[in-house]
């Protein structure tokens, strides 16, 4: 029987868009989640109030909205609007759980795929979201809307994969719409000579929290 291959897909961001792809044979193979909206009726979402400018974060998931701009220290929940799809709406909260390098395995094995990743110290950030209220949510996903930042919450240079389980995202699921946990795996790249990564900001496109026309959510450590 042939040995199955599983592909490694890496994207590096630079000033063009750079895409790579290598293949790893002792890799698990992954299978890609459908997409689309739930079969289930929308549930109505609570009304929710801003969060204060003073607005720091809680220390468990709150119907609060966090106000755009805010800064959330490491694990400290914020919780804003998410709207799907097919405009379903839910509250999710999130926070920032770890930001550490990658091992030197992780390292080598990440500059094997995309040599231009040589030069770079490479970052691993986890965060952790839940769902809060709202309608169902199911195979939708949010995590490509989180950015890796330095200190000065400007974004690093961002590095998306396909198929690594060393640091995964993923879409929501049944279970999230229960209200279970799920992490979301980011990882960011620095040359030497920038400041080192301290978070992640979230900045979805068409938000209040939109890098552009708004003001992200600043997760740092």
């Amino acid at each position: 029987m042939a040995r199955l291959r599983t592909c490694v897909t890496l994207i590096l961001t630079v000033t063009g868009l750079l895409a790579l792809s290598g293949c790893s044979a002792n890799d698990s193979q992954v299978e890609k989640p459908a997409t689309g909206s739930s079969s289930e009726a929308p549930i109505a979402v609570p009304t929710t109030k801003p969060s204060t400018p003073s607005d720091e974060g809680s220390d468990t998931p709150s119907p609060n909205l966090t106000r755009p701009g805010a800064t959330v220290t490491m694990g400290k929940w914020a919780s804003y609007e998410y709207t799907g799809t097919t405009q379903q709406k839910a509250v999710i909260a999130a926070r920032l759980v770890s930001v550490d390098k990658v091992t030197a395995a992780q390292q080598a094995l990440l500059v094997e795929q995309i040599p231009e990743l040589s030069d770079y110290t490479i970052w691993m950030l986890q965060v952790e979201q839940t769902k809060v209220s709202g309608a169902s949510i199911a195979t939708e996903s949010d995590y490509a809307a989180f950015y890796p930042v330095g200190v000065n919450k400007k974004k690093v240079q961002y590095v998306t994969m396909i198929g690594w389980n060393d640091c995964s995202s993923k879409v929501f699921s049944l279970a999230f719409d229960d209200g279970a946990p799920v992490s979301q795996c980011i990882l960011g790249a620095t040359k030497t000579d920038q400041p080192e990564v301290a978070g992640v900001i979230y900045a979805p496109f068409d938000s209040p929290y939109d890098a552009h026309d708004g003001n992200p959510i600043n997760f740092l450590k």
